[in-house]
């Protein structure tokens, strides 16, 4: 026989109204209230203003018009869009990771081919590139596995690819990239993205899709 189903009585969450600054600042020009539920919600940006332009990153005040009436203005993170990919040699069932030395962190970190989507360049054009700079391979096939967003107050998306039917090219890392190519069965890369080794989370998903698309892990 079984159990009953506890319902649980889960509080309806309630935005503070902020005081200062302009993080999530919102305008009084609410018309009408409005349905209020999630479901029932919907947002358009209405204007973006310019703070910071760097090489690769800038700065934004992005304003939002919810379906609500709400206004709100967001100092947004515009990055440009990347390209990251997972050579599989599926003769042997080896992926091609790479250990890469890490500026920011001062040391060496588990990394897959990955950079930034050219201007004219589309995003699977850019994985192909990668792939051959930084791991000297060429893919007859490129899969792709994921589009990622990060929510919150960051503009930019990752394009993750699987690729298969490598064959060997000249590598040519920038002078900066310090880089070795390291090939693992793609069960080993998997216990690393669980266990943590590998914490990346761009880099572990790509891992697990591949896994579960090759059937090399089952989810139950």
């Amino acid at each position: 026989m079984r159990p009953k189903k506890k319902r649980l009585n889960v509080p309806t969450a309630r935005v503070p109204k902020r005081t200062g600054g302009n993080r999530g600042r919102a305008h009084k020009s609410r018309a009408r209230t409005g349905d209020r539920r999630p479901s029932a919600l919907s947002t358009r940006v209405i204007r973006k203003q310019k703070k910071f332009r760097g090489t690769w990153i800038s700065v934004e005040d992005w304003t939002y018009r919810r379906s609500d009436g709400l206004v709100l203005l967001h100092e947004t993170l515009v990055d440009d869009d990347t390209a990251v990919v997972l050579p599989l040699d599926e003769k042997t069932g080896r992926v091609h990771l790479i250990r890469e030395f890490r500026d920011p962190f001062g040391g060496f970190s588990w990394r897959l081919p990955w950079g930034y989507v050219e201007k004219n360049e589309s995003p699977k054009t850019a994985a192909r590139r990668e792939l051959a700079e930084e791991a000297g391979l060429k893919s007859a096939v490129l899969t792709r596995l994921l589009v990622r967003r990060p929510e919150g107050k960051i503009f930019h998306q990752t394009h993750g690819f699987l690729a298969t039917g490598l064959s060997p090219t000249r590598a040519m890392p920038e002078d900066a990239e310090n880089i070795r190519v390291v090939r693992l069965p793609l069960s080993r890369a998997v216990r690393m993205a669980l266990s943590g080794r590998i914490n990346e989370p761009v880099i572990s998903m790509l891992i697990l899709r591949a896994a579960f698309l090759k059937k090399k892990i089952m989810v139950r």
